[in-house]
């Protein structure tokens, strides 16, 4: 553009979406030769969020998603080797899938997942728990005539059940254990023990036990 004598240039500016600032120059050329305006237009604020703040995780493997609002480029990693990370399109795109590989030790377990994007860094908490078991009693007791009665195993892992007497039979039925106990004959009172374990672990010792008393036959 071109003008004459004093007067007023008006400068318009696109919006800048980046969070990066830019420059520009305006340069005046007259006799008196040549004058140059340095033109400086703030980047928007920068904008990072993720949700939710944490993962929660059962022992199975499973995954979950986290949600990515941002303006800015940004990474993502974690250096925990029970998790794994994929996202939409590429690592710019909204969302990150967790990807947790199934606890098969004893104890829960904790990690992160940690986003950069500039300067800055946001870790997300994730945690694992253990299998969890339980029985409803610690002890049985059983007539010297024997007879059957019923565990009920709770929680949320496939077990094994164990005993260390041959006149115990165990039968596995579901979430419940069928215990049944030969007769005693002796007159003497017999005990033994009942392991319920979680099965399939790879480190570790998930169990309960439970006493088994077996009153003695009556004299004769």
């Amino acid at each position: 553009t071109s003008g004459e004598g004093d007067g007023t240039l008006v400068v318009e500016a696109t919006e800048n979406t980046s969070i990066e600032k830019r420059e520009g120059t305006i340069t005046f050329k007259s006799l008196a030769g040549f004058s140059t305006l340095t033109v400086v237009q703030e980047g928007v604020e920068p904008v990072f969020e993720v949700g939710p703040d944490t993962l929660s995780f059962t022992y199975k493997s499973t995954s979950a998603v986290l949600t990515v609002t941002s303006n800015q480029s940004w990474k993502v990693s974690t250096d925990d080797s029970w998790l794994s990370l994929s996202s939409t399109g590429d690592m710019y795109g909204p969302i990150v899938s967790v990807q947790a590989t199934e606890n098969t030790t004893s104890t829960s377990r904790e990690g992160a997942v940690t986003f950069t994007a500039g300067d800055s860094t946001y870790v997300v908490p994730v945690t694992q728990t253990a299998r969890t078991l339980s029985v409803d009693t610690e002890s049985l007791t059983f007539t010297s005539a024997g007879g059957s009665q019923t565990i009920t195993v709770e929680g949320d892992s496939p077990f094994d059940v164990t005993s260390d007497a041959n006149w115990l039979t165990l039968d596995i039925r579901g979430t419940s254990v069928v215990v049944k106990a030969a007769a005693n004959t002796p007159i003497t009172e017999r005990e033994a023990l009942i392991i319920v374990s979680a099965s399939g672990l790879s480190e570790g010792t998930i169990s309960q036990t439970i006493s088994v008393t077996q009153e003695a036959a009556a004299p004769t």
